[in-house]
This record gives C-alpha cells, structure tokens and sequence, in this order.
C-alpha cells in the first residue's frame, strides 16, 4: 500500500490526474480487503507473533490514514477544477476506505456534486449525512432546502428552512449577499 501512496502522489505532483486517480484506488481497495480480513479473522497471528501484528498494525493504520487524506485531497482538487465525476470517485472511495469515520466534509462534498451531477436523491442522502455533523450541519440544511423546494416537497423544505433559521435567523439574508 506505501508503494501506492507514494506512487500516487508522484503522478499527482506531475499533473497527471488520471495515473494519480488510478494508484489511490488501488491503495484504497488494498486497504477495505485488509480491514475486510481484519474483521473476519483471516489474519490471524499466534502468541510469538503479536509484536510483529502490532507493527503491521500500527504500519497499517499510518498508510490507512495517508490513503484518506491523499483521497480527500485528490477528490478537493478536481472539486475545485468541477471535475466533478472524478472528485465523487475520490470522495466515495474515502467513505469506502473507513465506513466508521463519520466524514461529514466528504458527505457535503458528495451532495454538491450529486446535485451537480443531477441526482437529486443522492445529493439529499449525502447533505442529511453532513448535516449530522455540527460544522456543516448549517449549510448542509440550507442545501437540502433548496433542493426539496426544487422538488415541490414544501413539507421537507420548511422543515429544512426552519431548522437553519432556529440555529441562525440570518442566516438566508448572508447567503443572498
């Protein structure tokens, strides 16, 4: 996995996107088939073995971490570039890497871009999961506002609306700004 890592961000730095998208998959799909057999118990270790477990572990765990944060980074580069197929691979692959984490930044991430992308009812899945999270909770309930009004549903709308407005009443008249 560090090989992909690193290689991954050799491609990144030498602006090739595709390559560099290429190697952080692979890093992220090594790293869900470790913590697959993690949990199952296929990588399973006798008493003499538990130092080396503890350093794999502990290895593991470093190149886990540098795969999320290589993802994220990748997938807020074409975010910004509004490449926006290639920012949901980025970001969903995150989300795949640690289901536990709760991710709210890539979940907000993931509603802009399914509502870039048209898909309306993923988009609204995605902000309902920012929205769990106090730092984006706000902006998250504006976005999933707008989109129920666009979609005639007045009930979930209002309901959206009212929640932004009792955490911050103004809050609408700084987004017309």
């Amino acid at each position: 996995m560090h090989d992909a890592v690193f290689n991954g961000g050799r491609f990144l730095k030498e602006g090739d996107k595709a390559g560099a998208l290429d190697y952080f998959k692979k890093s992220a799909e090594e790293s869900i088939r470790n913590i697959e057999n993690l949990r199952s118990g296929e990588m399973l270790f006798s008493k003499d073995q538990e130092k080396t477990l503890a350093v794999k572990k502990s290895r593991f765990l470093y190149d886990l971490s540098r795969v999320k944060y290589n993802l994220k980074f990748l997938g807020s580069y074409f975010f910004a570039q509004k490449l926006w197929a290639d920012a949901k691979d980025c970001f969903s692959y995150v989300l795949l890497v640690d289901p536990e984490e709760p991710n709210y930044n890539v979940y907000f991430n993931l509603g802009t871009i399914y509502h870039k992308l048209g898909d309306d009812k993923k988009a609204i899945e995605s902000y309902s999961r920012a929205a769990e999270g106090a730092k984006y909770a706000l902006e998250a309930e504006y976005c999933l506002s707008i989109l129920y009004a666009q979609q005639g549903d007045k009930k979930k709308a209002l309901e959206a609306m009212t929640k932004v407005m009792e955490k911050d009443p103004a809050y609408y008249d700084k987004k017309r700004k």
